[in-house]
């Protein structure tokens, strides 16, 4: 049986992106302050907290083109965050109802 693994963005790409690396687009990433209080950074897995500064992009979780591989926008703090690692979700993952999980190995 297959464990659950739960992961951030790889760091080395959070830091490509920071450092203003390409986007799914090809772009840098756009440095917002954060509205609201559901906005997730995609390394840490943590949500940024209001008025933090947050970088918006779009991202593709997998390297070569194929059917699975969508761009859409995800958040990232703009400041460095440890990555996520762990057998669980985040804790406040379990106030979104409906959820949706997109799952990818590696």
């Amino acid at each position: 049986m297959t464990r659950l693994a739960v992961r951030g963005i790889p760091t080395e790409r959070a830091e490509r992106l920071r450092g203003g690396g390409p986007d799914a687009n090809g772009q840098p990433a756009l440095r917002r302050r954060a509205q609201g209080t559901m906005n997730p950074c995609r390394h840490c897995l943590q949500l940024i907290r209001e008025g933090d500064e947050t970088l918006v992009l779009s991202w593709r979780p997998f390297d070569g083109l194929q059917p699975y591989a969508e761009a859409g926008p995800i958040f990232l703090h703009a400041q460095d965050c440890p990555r996520y690692a762990s057998d669980r979700l985040p804790p406040w993952f379990a106030h979104l109802q409906p959820a949706l999980l997109r799952a990818g190995g590696r």
